[in-house]
């Protein structure tokens, strides 16, 4: 499964990347011009859903939560932390990158609503369903050249159990998130000649992962799987010494996987967790343009979390 997702993220995103330059091309934009706002375009949207959907939609464990007892659902609140390095495309500079560290703040909360069937003595909660919510801001760094500071973010989702954690076992679990971001900016506050500005009035995403983990006394472990798909309205100002060039586009999408793992500390009710991984770079463009720089490589992630189970 992880080795299709990716031949599909790569076969779309070049699609994508080749058809945003060549409008971009064909409206009168500069080749260097167009190619960065590409890159801003390919970029940047990812990168913000990165920092506000992090890893394991749940911090720490993969296991659902299934209910304390009969008809009494458990909930988890989490606190989450999210940061990651993010490089764009310098317009006035060709081949140079401009980046700094991104940070998401978010609140995450998860309800089990279904308990599950037990499978065998110790294999418990198959087919159990946890609701999902998460809402939070994302500080991006100016330094990387982004105008907007702090879009909203917000996710609604499920996740359903393949089975519960127990004392033999691993929990396992996969889930789906719809999200919304806010708007943001990204390039040239003015654009001048041969400069870009690509802002993003709305966008959404699915975020779909896979987890494994498990506990053993106080700590635990989990890993997983990722895909991110992004569909966003695009608008890029590329300037010119006449005036400027607008680009257009009402459904872009681009998409990206990732892997993750992470370590748990765990005490009665409450918990804390780091989690790691990394983000997949863009996919290749398959013809005789080359990007404005070497900022469409993939980058790592870290997370660390607060988790209370009630």
């Amino acid at each position: 499964m992880a080795l299709g997702l990716l031949a599909v993220c790569a076969a779309g995103t070049s699609a994508q990347i080749a058809a945003f330059q060549t409008g971009c091309l064909n409206s009168g934009g500069a080749a260097a011009a167009c190619a960065a706002a590409s890159d801003i375009v390919e970029i940047a949207g990812l990168r913000v859903l990165l920092l506000g959907a992090g890893g394991s939609p749940v911090a720490g464990t993969a296991s659902t939560l299934g209910h304390r007892l009969p008809g009494s659902p458990r909930w988890s609140v989490t606190a989450r932390m999210t940061g990651a390095r993010i490089a764009l495309p310098d317009p006035g500079a060709s081949g140079a990158t401009l980046d700094g560290t991104g940070i998401g703040w978010n609140a995450d909360l998860a309800v089990g609503v279904i308990d599950g069937i037990p499978a065998l003595a110790t294999v418990g909660g198959v087919g159990s369903i946890d609701l999902l919510a998460s809402l939070g801001s994302v500080n991006l760094p100016g330094a990387a050249g982004f105008r907007t500071r702090s879009p909203l973010t917000w996710g609604a989702g499920a996740r359903v159990g393949v089975m519960r954690e127990s004392f033999t076992v691993p929990g396992i679990s996969m889930s789906a998130m719809y999200r919304r971001l806010g708007s943001f900016s990204a390039g040239d506050a003015v654009p001048s000649a041969g400069g870009v500005q690509v802002r993003s009035p709305s966008a959404s995403a699915w975020s779909l992962r896979a987890g494994v983990g498990k506990r053993i006394s106080l700590f635990g472990v989990t890993a997983g799987f990722g895909w991110d798909r992004l569909s966003s309205e695009i608008v890029a100002d590329i300037g010119a010494p006449s005036g400027s060039v607008t680009i257009e586009d009402d459904s872009y999408v681009s998409s990206r996987t990732l892997l993750f793992g992470g370590f748990l500390w765990t005490r009665l009710v409450y918990s804390l967790s780091a989690e790691f991984g990394w983000q997949r770079g863009g996919g290749a463009i398959e013809d005789d343009r080359s990007p404005a720089s070497d900022a469409r490589g993939g980058g790592f992630f870290l997370s660390f979390s607060g988790r209370l189970v009630i």
